[in-house]
């Protein structure tokens, strides 16, 4: 069984892969596509969006002993979802739309999917607030019930994917029927 400091360093080297692979191919102009803007808004939300599901599923995983140790990258995962998520707004915000008040206003009105991607970064900023120890101590009981509100932005995020597609919308649901079947098997495990 791998050592939890060693699990860490893993989960924190794949965490920042994403980010890496998206740097090197701004620089070096591969695999981006003719739009780098969108390309750059699409790995960042998918990403961000991984990084949600993963945390999801980790409290599943960990009922089983071999991965009991996954447990405590709970909190890392779910910080670096919160900075993609941070990133994907910060290129929407800042690089496609120029920080135009209008441009940003009338994308809430003819987009809805906007809407449902602020609705999900939202809900998480508490999350990542909230993520470190003292803050746990600290909050007691409160800590739990904000914690719950990975499932507003997780389905939020969900939404704002599927809503953002034009043709093709396999991916999309398939986070969706995951998403579900997380929410299943946690009813489940709370039913035992």
């Amino acid at each position: 069984m791998l050592s939890i400091k060693l699990l860490k360093w893993i989960a924190f080297i794949l965490s920042l892969l994403p980010l890496i692979i998206l740097i090197l191919g701004i620089i070096n102009f591969i695999n981006l596509g003719p739009n780098i803007v969108e390309e750059v808004l699409h790995r960042t939300g998918n990403t961000s969006l991984n990084l949600l599901m993963i945390v999801l599923l980790i409290p599943l995983m960990a009922k089983h002993s071999l991965f009991r140790n996954f447990l405590i990258l709970s909190r890392m995962l779910g910080l670096f979802s919160f900075f993609y998520a941070a990133l994907h707004l910060s290129v929407y915000l800042f690089i496609d739309r120029s920080m135009s008040i209008l441009s940003i206003q009338d994308d809430f009105i003819s987009r809805p999917y906007i809407l449902a991607g602020m609705i999900a970064f939202i809900s998480i900023i508490p999350l990542a607030l909230t993520s470190f120890r003292r803050a746990q101590i600290r909050l007691k009981e409160l800590w739990k019930k904000i914690h719950q509100l990975i499932y507003l932005g997780t389905a939020s995020a969900i939404i704002h994917y599927i809503w953002q597609m034009k043709i093709d919308l396999s991916i999309p649901m398939l986070y969706l029927v995951g998403f579900l079947i997380i929410l299943e098997l946690k009813k489940g495990f709370r039913a035992t």
